[in-house]
């Protein structure tokens, strides 16, 4: 057998039952197979996929030891519900709090409608149908699209156990979420909140969101510790959640969300009067003090923050935004000032610039107006250049 040849080795005569075979997909990939016979009234396969030969040739030895021990009869008559029951306790073990809970109501979703069938039996067609159907129910395309992401997770998760052979959700489109314009407040509506939001005993979590572009989670999740006020930066190393009330200290949100940020003058100045503030409420800043803490130094919740100091402020100023525009307003007014999109980027604590430019392309300062400079003339040959028709 020469080196380029996809299938093992047939064996003098029929190849056994749980034997196995293995070949070469067109894209490159492997994939291997076994039969386990006539399960009630129709032959039955399961197939596993991997990169390599030798990865899915180790996957065969699994699924050969788990027919051996009749576990794959087992897995081909699962339902979506005992699937679905199967992953979310794995997600419970393996994620967020947060994550694992936004799971949990999107398999409510899933269970109600499709929880009795046959995982194996699914289709591109049954997962289309179920996306209609909640649309027709009045679900935004947004849950819908949530909802669908999730499902497509599960069956990620039934493939690597070899309950189904493959992820039918791939074959099936989500639907397309309009992506909204950015409601960004004017310089003249955050000075106005600024103003309105004087004397609350948070005011400084205001001056620090628009100074520092950070998110919400973020700033209270800040210790004394992470503010360095001889250099003028503040560590964002950590971000709160809440979960059903309760709250859940978690990493930043990426990689990239670890970063530290140089403050303006005017943040550092509200943050030293909130530090004098807290002091005087009998809340000893120490290292591991929350910086935005409530009244006894505990974490601020999210009811609690919105109704007892954003809303009011919102009012005060008659404005109507989320705090989350602060973040917004800071990172377009640096771009618009032609800070550099890495800067920009580094301080928002985005992954990659590619978001920071998709989010906020809009900012770029005179970007129509430098396109219509450089291709006026260009045929006509008046702007300098050569003439596009000669070229």
């Amino acid at each position: 057998m020469n080196a380029i040849e996809t299938r093992t080795r047939k064996t003098k005569g029929r190849r056994g039952r749980n034997e196995g075979s293995v070949h070469q997909r067109k894209d490159g990939s492997w994939s291997a197979a076994i039969s386990l016979g006539v399960v009630n009234g129709k032959r039955k396969r399961v197939a596993v996929y991997a990169k390599t030969k030798r990865e899915v040739m180790d996957k065969l030895d699994k699924l050969r030891q788990d027919a051996g021990a009749g576990l794959l009869a087992d897995k081909t008559r699962m339902t979506i519900d005992q699937v679905l029951t199967d992953w979310l306790a794995e997600v419970e073990t393996t994620l967020e709090k947060g994550t694992a809970r936004n799971y949990q109501k999107s398999a409510a979703y899933i269970r109600s409608r499709l929880g009795g069938l046959n995982v194996a039996k699914l289709t591109p067609a049954n997962v289309a149908a179920f996306y209609t159907s909640l649309l027709a129910d009045g679900k935004s395309a947004y849950l819908v699209r949530r909802v669908g992401i999730a499902l497509g997770i599960m069956l990620s998760f039934a493939q690597r156990r070899g309950i189904v052979a493959r992820n039918v959700a791939r074959d099936a489109k989500r639907p397309r979420v309009e992506r909204k314009e950015l409601q960004i407040p004017t310089t003249d509506e955050v000075r106005r909140l600024l103003a309105a939001v004087a004397g609350d005993r948070l005011e400084a979590l205001f001056v620090v969101a628009a100074m520092s572009g950070a998110r919400q989670g973020e700033l209270l999740a800040l210790q004394w510790q992470d503010i360095d006020f001889a250099k003028g930066t503040m560590a964002i190393v950590r971000a709160l959640g809440e979960v059903n009330g309760e709250f859940d200290i978690k990493n930043t949100k990426t990689a990239a969300g670890k970063r530290v940020v140089a403050l303006p003058a005017d943040a550092l100045d509200a943050l030293q009067r909130h530090r004098k503030a807290q002091l005087a409420e009998g809340i000893f800043p120490g290292p591991t003090q929350t910086v935005f803490c409530s009244c006894v130094g505990g974490y601020v919740g999210k009811a609690n923050l919105w109704s007892r100091h954003i809303r009011p402020a919102l009012k005060r100023a008659d404005m109507k935004c989320t705090f989350h525009a602060l973040r917004h307003w800071h990172a377009s007014q640096l771009l618009s000032q032609g800070v550099p999109l890495p800067v920009v980027s580094q301080r928002l604590g985005h992954s990659n610039r590619a978001l920071t430019l998709a989010v906020y392309s809009h900012a770029l300062p005179g970007g129509q107006d430098q396109a219509v400079s450089v291709m006026s003339g260009v045929l006509s040959g008046e702007n300098g250049c050569k003439s596009a028709v000669n070229q």
